[in-house]
């Protein structure tokens, strides 16, 4: 009996060393996983931008947070990197 109380110690012991670690490593795989999709949207609305100055759309407001357009002359890498 004192062998499966002695398991059961451990066991409950690395349950609560490793569900910290865990979450933890979660967290840093979440944190660069939104990281990464934002930067993918903040390129995506560059280029889109580009775009619709390039192709001399007016669609009242250029961008989602009301700066101008950047234009496709002055940032030929929005392009580059949007393909």
């Amino acid at each position: 009996m004192a062998a499966s109380q002695s398991g059961e110690i451990r066991a409950q012991a690395v349950t609560v060393v490793l569900i910290p670690k865990v979450a933890a490593e979660v967290a840093i795989l979440v944190g660069k996983t939104s990281a990464k999709i934002l930067s993918l949207l903040k390129r995506l609305f560059a280029a889109i931008s580009a775009c619709a100055s390039c192709c001399g759309s007016d669609t009242g407001a250029d961008t989602l947070d009301g700066k101008a357009a950047v234009s496709p002359h002055q940032h030929p890498e929005v392009i580059d990197n949007a393909r």
